[in-house]
């Protein structure tokens, strides 16, 4: 019976041992998981900006290589709110 009476003690440590680690992976793997998603958001928006910021390349791009007279009223319109004559001018409220 001295040999069941030792194996016991130790059993009991392998099993907190175990359990211990057991918690601290599903702790790691819940944290793994937020951030993953937090990121996953992150990189989202930072998808969305860039193809904002490529659109907006593909139109200076068009623009250089358009007329120079287009370049020109574009700046007249973007710089002093030039409007033509009998020109309807929507803007959006929400800005």
């Amino acid at each position: 019976m001295a040999t069941g009476q030792k194996k016991k003690p130790r059993a009991v440590i392998v099993r907190l041992v175990i359990f211990a680690f057991s918690v601290y992976a599903l702790v790691t793997l819940f944290q793994l998981h937020s951030q993953l998603t937090k990121n996953s958001a992150q990189l989202a928006l930072l998808q969305k900006q860039a193809g904002e910021l490529s659109a907006y390349n593909q139109q200076l791009s068009a623009l250089l290589k358009g007329d120079e007279n287009q370049l020109i009223m574009k700046a007249i319109r973007d710089k002093t709110d030039y409007v033509f004559p009998n020109e309807q001018i929507y803007s959006d409220s929400a800005k």
